[in-house]
């Protein structure tokens, strides 16, 4: 997270502009930029763990996200997941399957899953129509109560159009990124949102602070890593 709040930035951005005028504008564009380029990446000060996610017995599904189990917004759950029972005696890894798995039996819609039933071993994952949250289908279906913990690509709430809302600091990492985009929004602002010469060297400006960006705070000591070494030797 950058150091500078969002009444920082548009003063500072604003200044550079010579308008002071357009700040409802600003807010508005730079929520949405944030929110575009937080799931273009999976910015690791955007992952978050989700444990104890409770699932009944027999429980054909579970949703997660936006409101179901917690406030946050997913945009991606990794894989695998895990799973305990209440006193940890019991735990395991849950390996998240294709959508496009062509096995019927394993299917929740044509199968009769109190036929199938135990600790889950697999699982398909459907993004919900909000498009902000996830509904889990384990396979076997739960003989018991179980508590899953996941590892999830998260998406913050904007920080909204209120003058109140200022004294926010961005989720994003680098201030300097920041303040490209809020000019990016005052010159849009003066091209009545039109793409003019200016801006579109603006945004280009913008996109390659990004790219940069990933490379600073995109990839943090041990995260974003894949070590390629086997599971079956090393847990």
């Amino acid at each position: 997270m950058g150091i500078l709040t969002r009444a920082q930035l548009l003063a500072q951005a604003q200044l550079a502009a010579g308008n002071d005028q357009t700040t409802g504008f600003v807010r508005t564009w730079l929520d949405a930029w944030l929110h575009r380029t937080a799931k273009s990446w999976a910015w690791p000060v955007l992952k978050a763990r989700i444990a104890d996610l409770p699932i009944t017995v027999g429980a054909v599904s579970v949703d997660v996200g936006n409101g179901d189990f917690v406030a946050t917004y997913i945009h991606r759950i990794f894989n695998p997941l895990f799973y305990r029972n209440s006193d940890y005696k019991q735990r395991g890894r849950i390996f998240i399957r294709q959508i496009l798995d062509a096995n019927y039996d394993k299917d929740e819609s044509v199968t009769l899953v109190a036929d199938r039933t135990g600790a889950p071993v697999t699982c398909k994952i459907r993004m919900k129509a909000s498009g902000r949250a996830f509904t889990i289908y384990p396979d076997p279906t739960p003989d018991k109560q179980y508590y899953i913990s996941l590892d999830a690509h998260t998406i913050p709430a904007n920080i909204g159009s209120a003058a109140a809302n200022d004294s926010q600091v961005p989720w994003y990492q680098s201030d300097k990124t920041l303040l490209q985009a809020c000019k990016c929004a005052l010159l849009e602002y003066d091209d009545g949102g039109e793409e003019g010469p200016a801006l579109e060297k603006g945004l280009m400006k913008l996109a390659a602070m990004v790219i940069d960006d990933r490379d600073f705070d995109g990839q943090g000591p041990g995260d974003n890593t894949l070590m390629g070494l086997d599971p079956s030797v090393f847990l």
